[in-house]
């Protein structure tokens, strides 16, 4: 029997599994949010990702901002930045990751939380139609706010990230969040995520709609527990 060539799709190994080689992935969106919680407003925002991978090691940033005035009044402050560094075991879907994230949020009375975490993961699916991995391990909490005491605090964490293409890749279904339980009595119970459906266009053009859930058990006097945000984006990602 024979195949033509056209026929054959030539499979290619990712650079760093080849050993001599890097990626690199990046994204900016542009949103319009509706915020519903502690500060419940329809306002513009702006996040980016961005993930380096060499060999083994791979570095993640993503950051998310949102700030509005109506009429000379402060009316949305917040913002977020997670990094992580991940060590992928030779020849192993495990990993080990450090994670270093912060948020401020005004209206949440909330100047600035910090979490740090050593985590180990794994990869159940990495491919360009499909990915899931999930991390655990434990975190140390540290809160500062304008009004109430500052609070410190250790506890086990879970992260998952999901990623799965349909539609012949014109379609992606995503899901990230984090969830973390302090041991204390008292300290903060923490769950944070984000599920949406991403729309590949033309030149690097992408289209999204997505939903945020931020629940915080311990949030100051007279804040909510649970912040949400619906957004419709348009981004650039390469």
């Amino acid at each position: 029997m024979t195949i033509a060539a056209q026929q054959v799709k030539e499979i290619e190994p990712e650079p760093w599994e080849m050993g001599d080689g890097h990626r690199l992935k990046g994204r900016v969106d542009l949103s319009l949010e509706n915020d519903q919680g502690n500060s419940p407003s329809r306002d513009l925002g702006i996040d980016f990702m961005l993930s380096y991978r060499r060999l083994r090691d791979e570095l993640e940033s993503y950051r998310e901002l949102a700030y509005e005035t109506t009429r000379g009044v402060k009316s949305t402050d917040n913002w977020s930045l997670n990094n992580k560094y991940s060590r992928f075991f030779k020849d192993s879907r495990w990993y080990g990751s450090a994670w270093l994230r912060l948020k401020h949020d005004y209206f949440a009375d909330l100047q600035l939380r910090y979490l740090v975490w050593p985590g180990l993961g794994y990869k159940f699916f990495e491919g360009p139609g499909l990915n899931l991995r999930a991390e655990i391990g434990p975190i140390y909490l540290n809160q500062e706010f304008y009004e109430q005491d500052d609070t410190h605090a250790w506890g086990p964490a879970l992260f998952l990230d999901y990623d799965q293409n349909f539609w012949d890749d014109h379609l992606q279904l995503h899901h990230r969040s984090m969830g973390y339980a302090s041991l204390g009595a008292g300290d903060p119970d923490l769950w944070v995520s984000w599920t949406g459906l991403r729309m590949p266009m033309s030149w690097g053009v992408v289209g999204s709609l997505e939903y945020k859930i931020n629940y915080d058990s311990d949030t100051a006097p007279g804040t909510k527990s649970t912040d949400t945000t619906l957004r419709l984006e348009i981004g650039y990602e390469w």
